[in-house]
């Protein structure tokens, strides 16, 4: 799964980059800091299945068991800032909505604080207006796609559509789904330029958005609320995350990065009194806002689940008696014969049959994966 962090420059997405990733993005307050994307790993967190087990996980290999907690990995990628006009090349244009195609699902980073304009500059701004220029980009880009190839669609049906959109992760489903919602013919389209337009604008709600309301901490409570009203969102302070994990990774003070407080271990007054800024942001908004991004993303936006692979069904281990080793995000919905695959592919090639090792019940292929679930696979 690749997660792309967007939004108009100086919003804050390298922050929270390198605040989800500790990656040493370049940060500054100035547009465009972000050149080629940075890509790192971020992790979802959730609660580890070895305490509902009553057992004490051993070596991990593919994620991470930390303090009753499983850290899952998730690779994202800082894109760098999109301006007004980025579909006709402006600003650095289309290469950043090229770098957008890759990405499973969207995290918008938007200045909740209004204090920068549309080119990422000191000034004001609505961040409604803000998460909606992103988004007409987007379809702004589709169109043009679509009109560049629109000889091959017209008076055709929408799996030549779906053949233009899929280098851009969109599915036949989702072309027909779009058409569907707007009422429009899906055999021998005759579309118009409005409604080619419309068509662009739905197709853009398909993909799989998250709003961050950035700098949460310098924004006023109604433009939170009125992001919060409109969009799928959570608000957040990347800021003060980031010097959190620094302070942390330092030794200055403990904390964990899903838990809404820290101790402060040996600070200076400066730092102290920083800390305490921060301390009463998290009190009031339920920690920094950062890991909740993440995880509501993995966990409700792209609808994954937790699936535990063993070897060994009576001591949940693997072959060496490493104790719950693996754990992957799957799609909710996904079968044990696809889970297979994603272990390794021999395993789905040569599919006998899955145990719960929870009850040891025998499963079959198209047994549908819960959360959670713990399963050895035979082959």
């Amino acid at each position: 799964m690749l997660l792309g962090l967007v939004g108009k420059p100086n919003v804050g997405k390298s922050t929270l980059f390198s605040a989800l990733t500790l990656h040493d993005a370049k940060i500054a307050d100035y547009p465009f800091t972000t050149i080629e994307p940075n890509i790192g790993v971020g992790y979802a967190v959730a609660k580890c299945v070895h305490q509902e087990l009553g057992v004490q996980c051993g070596k991990t290999k593919n994620s991470i068991c930390l303090a009753g907690m499983r850290l899952l990995p998730v690779r994202l990628v800082d894109i760098a800032g999109l301006v007004p006009g980025a579909h006709e090349g402006k600003g650095l244009g289309n290469k950043f909505l090229d770098d957008i195609r890759q990405a499973d699902g969207i995290i918008q980073v938007v200045d909740a604080s209004g204090t920068t304009d549309f080119e990422g500059r000191s000034g004001v701004s609505d961040p409604l207006d803000e998460i909606n220029f992103v988004r007409d980009e987007l379809a702004q880009w589709y169109l043009g796609i679509l009109k560049r190839s629109w000889a091959k669609v017209k008076s055709n049906t929408t799996a030549e559509l779906a053949a233009v959109f899929a280098g851009l992760g969109f599915t036949k489903h989702d072309v027909d789904q779009a058409a569907m919602k707007l009422d429009y013919e899906r055999e021998h389209i005759k579309w118009d330029d409005g409604q080619i337009g419309k068509f662009c604008d739905e197709l853009v709600t398909r993909r799989k958005f998250l709003i961050a309301a950035n700098k949460a901490d310098k924004a006023k409570p109604e433009n939170l609320s009125r992001i919060a009203e409109e969009y799928a969102s959570v608000s957040c302070s990347a800021e003060f995350e980031l010097a959190l994990r620094r302070a942390a990774k330092a030794g200055v003070i403990s904390y964990l990065q899903w838990e809404n407080a820290f101790a402060i271990n040996n600070a200076d007054d400066k730092q102290k009194s920083a800390l305490a800024t921060i301390a009463a942001f998290m009190k009031k908004n339920n920690g920094t806002g950062v890991q909740t991004v993440l995880n509501r993303m993995a966990f409700e936006v792209m609808d994954r689940i937790v699936v535990y692979p063993v070897q060994d069904e009576h001591k949940f281990a693997d072959g060496e008696g490493n104790v719950l080793p693996d754990a992957y995000l799957v799609p909710n919905g996904t079968n044990l014969h696809d889970f297979a695959g994603m272990v390794h592919t021999e395993f789905k090639e040569h599919f006998g049959f899955g145990l719960d090792a929870k009850t040891k019940r025998r499963l079959g292929k198209d047994y549908i994966l819960k959360n959670n679930d713990v399963v050895k696979i035979v082959s």
